[in-house]
């Protein structure tokens, strides 16, 4: 089955809202944060159409490197950090493609 990857979170070093990408049409995605020193990392979730205004929290608050299974799908997935101190942040969305 073909793969889907995508990085959200590049080697960031602050509070940062990574814009939102579609997950509607992914098998089994999952988040692996990575970077994490001290700081909070939120995945965020929304049925909104188009691009949302917001999204609600799925999951805990993620405070050291993890890899995150995203269950149920929503239509698009976005991740947050909301409280930096230390850390250089990244995050990759993997899943499965239909077909």
């Amino acid at each position: 089955m073909p793969r889907f990857s995508k990085k959200l979170i590049d080697a960031q070093v602050a509070t940062f809202d990574s814009g939102w990408i579609s997950t509607a049409n992914l098998s089994n995605p999952c988040v692996h944060v990575y970077g994490i020193t001290t700081a909070d990392v939120e995945i965020e979730g929304s049925n909104e159409e188009g691009t949302p205004a917001n999204g609600v929290q799925i999951g805990t608050t993620i405070q050291a490197d993890a890899v995150v299974a995203i269950t149920p799908v929503p239509n698009a997935i976005r991740l947050r950090i909301t409280a930096w101190t230390s850390g250089t942040i990244s995050a990759i969305v993997g899943a499965e493609l239909p077909g």
